[in-house]
């Protein structure tokens, strides 16, 4: 976490306090000072205000300037009052939008140029620019205005990077039927994007990002924000850093939705329905016979022309030297068209096409072009979630990813993989990177790790771990493919930790493990899942201690529920039950309550005697605020919350302690805690065996009627005490 300090000097003058007074600059499209945003940006000094009238459009590719050093910060926002937007901490929704508390009435609307600035952000940063803060701003990629990036912090080269700039209850959104490349670019330094709302974030044949860095050294806050994007929701690297040695580092990533719209897996475009036909009066070239069309929408996005699927085929009995007329119904986003003609039923192979997005059109045959129908509709390039190709420190914590399956990759929520990717920045890496109490969900896999980039020189994956977090309704084959493992670990990843989740997985394996060298550190602990056919396995591996021997030295692999799986494939202690016993073990699965019941088979088969898999009660504590808006048809509801000032205490007891007879045993609860307060008590429950040590055989007395002695070959000294009777006070 990164904090500021802010500290306030009064120099006493006279008897009071003098300090340079803060102005305000007001923008509107008329009788303000400022008719346009830039003028005020260039006028105002650190500490001003610049309001823009709510509602009210302003045009123009804007720079946030750099200032006299200082320390005060300069604030662009709407001039709506804060009585009518959301408050600090609370997520922008716009109207319009499921769960909204914003009208865009009070936000003013920032738009590009377009033109010659069509690949220019709506707002950059000019080198050495710091100490803004945007708030309440709509930044609109709309049609024809720019393809490229909304708001581009930093820049791409070693210039003055820009620092200290803060994006806090933004509403910025490509256009809905032509998309936008990114979102936000984040090549600063402590850089914040907070509480906002990205959308729309979608292209074709190109990777899109709600939010992506590559040549900022950071500290990055990503916070409490919805991202919707088509390629990687959120990306760190992926292009070389232009300074040397670069890493983004510091990166804090907290109760963010990660959302992929389900309609992406079908063409942008929907086929056009039957149209109508019927022979024109005009003349044409067409020959007598009987003639074939289809009608197909087009649309322009960037340099890219999106197709759809053609619509079902029509014909006409034509006589010789005259026109057709094809009619059908508007295609939303389309902007022409294009009729194919052929001259045998499903033999289409000249088309014109219209010259805007018209319904209607005489079809003469002069001037054709050659060419077929496409037999599949153009559609946004979908990739990953969340990916990482240089980055360090990075804690994702209380975030929800939904929605990603095989389409431009194989479908996996994280995907952490270094990539130098033009061959000049080998210095890349990823490392000490913590994801905890997460919710994954509608996913073909939910992580595919890898040690080094393929293809160029790169620094080694470290330090991986994976702690806490629910996945459920993970399944390849449902959501595009069959190839998808739920894990998958390969290529030399080093010190991977996977500990205390709740995996729900139709998967055939659970971990797959593949690639060389031998990977050190792995520790797979405490988590829950059926196992399925393979389990954890590996490439040109079985089962079990087999893979886990050939993929891993000295894999840590213990205390885990693999339902339905075999045992003596497995390290011990590991627990296999039943799938029946799977199936009646969580509070409510239908509902995504996956809150494990104390009559569970598996209920302490976690190290120690704990629970093992997610602690719901904490994993919700952390997703808290993170306000989700399900699709009834699509979602069941997620968990439920926490009773509002009663999140369950989290109990560590310590251990494992040994003692000596005739000695008090000193038991420590101090490492547990209350998400709501202090713990105002302890109650010890003892487990059920307790073993005798050596050679203490018969001395031991034993106060109370619940403890027996009995003879164990288990226990050091062949004898243990046992109580029966697992309820009563011990």
């Amino acid at each position: 976490m990164r904090i500021r300090f802010v500290f306030f000097v009064c120099l006493m003058w006279g008897g009071g306090a003098a300090s340079a007074a803060a102005a305000t600059l007001t923008v509107c499209s008329s009788g303000c000072a400022y008719t346009a945003l830039q003028p005020a940006i260039d006028a105002a000094a650190p500490g001003d205000t610049i309001l823009l009238r709510a509602g009210q459009t302003f045009v123009g590719n804007v720079v946030l300037r750099a200032k006299p050093a200082s320390s005060s910060w300069i604030t662009i926002r709407s001039d709506a009052p804060d009585s009518s937007l959301p408050a600090d901490g609370v997520r922008l929704v716009p109207s319009g939008k499921p769960g909204a508390n914003t009208s865009r009435s009070l936000l003013p609307r920032l738009l590009g140029q377009g033109g010659a600035l069509k690949t220019t952000p709506v707002i950059r940063t000019a080198a050495g620019a710091h100490h803004y803060v945007l708030k309440f701003l709509e930044v609109d990629g709309a049609a024809n205005l720019g393809f490229e990036t909304l708001i581009t912090i930093g820049d791409d080269t070693t210039a003055t990077p820009a620092q200290d700039i803060v994006l806090d209850r933004i509403y910025a959104h490509g256009d809905p039927y032509k998309g936008m490349k990114r979102g936000v670019t984040l090549n600063g330094i402590r850089t914040d994007v907070l509480n906002s709302y990205i959308s729309d974030i979608k292209a074709v044949n190109a990777d899109s990002q709600a939010i992506a860095g590559y040549n900022g050294a950071g500290p990055f806050r990503i916070i409490n924000n919805y991202l919707e994007a088509a390629g990687e929701n959120i990306l760190f690297g992926g292009s070389d850093p232009a300074v040397q040695g670069l890493v983004p580092t510091g990166i804090e990533i907290r109760r963010n939705h990660f959302f992929k719209q389900l309609s992406w897996q079908n063409p942008i475009l929907p086929a056009p329905p039957t149209p109508g036909i019927a022979v024109s009066s005009a003349s044409g070239s067409l020959t007598a016979g009987r003639h074939y069309f289809k009608v197909v929408a087009l649309l322009t996005t960037d340099s890219r022309t999106v197709v759809s699927v053609p619509s079902p085929e029509v014909s006409a009995l034509m006589p010789g030297g005259k026109a057709v007329t094809l009619s059908w119904t508007a295609i939303p986003g389309a902007e022409r068209y294009r009729l194919y003609r052929g001259t045998t039923a499903g033999g289409e192979s000249r088309y014109l096409e219209t010259s805007g997005a018209v319904t209607s059109f005489t079809y003469t045959g002069a001037s054709e072009a050659s060419g077929t129908p496409a037999v599949t509709g153009t559609k946004w390039t979908v990739k990953n979630i969340f990916e990482l190709k240089n980055a360090r420190q990075v804690v994702v914590d209380g975030n929800i990813l939904e929605n990603i399956w095989q389409a431009g990759q194989f479908g996996y929520a994280f995907v952490l993989t270094p990539r130098n990717q033009s061959g000049t920045a080998p210095w890349v890496h990823v490392r000490d990177i913590t994801i905890t109490n997460n919710i994954v969900r509608h996913a073909g896999g939910v992580l595919h790790v890898t040690g080094y980039d393929a293809t160029n020189t790169s620094q080694q994956t470290q330090r991986i771990t994976i702690r806490n977090n629910l996945f459920y309704d993970i399944d390849s084959v449902k959501w595009g493919g069959s190839t998808a493992k739920v894990l998958l670990v390969g290529e030399g990843a080093a010190d991977v930790v996977i500990d205390r989740n709740t995996i729900i997985a139709a998967n055939s394996t659970v971990v797959y493990a593949y690639g060389s060298p031998m990977m050190t550190g792995f520790v797979y602990t405490n988590n829950i899942a059926r196992h399925n056919t393979y389990g954890l396995n590996g490439a040109n591996g079985r089962s079990g201690s087999y893979s886990l021997d050939m993929y891993f030295s000295g894999a840590i692999v213990r205390n885990n529920v693999l339902a339905g799986g075999t045992a003596s494939l497995y390290p011990t202690p590991n627990a296999f039950p039943t799938v029946a016993q799977w199936d009646a073990s969580f509070a409510n699965a239908a509902a995504a309550d996956y809150r494990l019941l104390t009559s569970s088979v598996f209920y302490a088969a976690g190290a120690g005697g704990s629970v093992p898999g997610a602690n719901i009660g904490t994993l919700n504590a952390a997703l808290a605020g993170n306000v989700v808006v399900p699709d009834p048809v699509v979602d069941p509801p997620p968990p439920p919350p926490p009773a509002p000032g009663n999140t369950a205490p989290v109990a560590r007891p310590g251990g494992p302690y040994s003692g000596t007879k005739g000695t008090a045993l000193v038991v420590d609860g101090s490492g547990s805690s209350d998400a709501d307060g202090t713990v105002a008590g302890f109650s010890w429950q003892w487990g059920d065996e307790v073993v005798v040590g050596a050679g203490d055989t018969s001395a031991t007395t034993i106060v109370g009627s619940a403890w027996t002695r009995v003879s164990t070959s288990g226990a050091a000294g062949g004898v243990a005490l046992h109580n029966p009777d697992k309820a009563a006070a011990k």
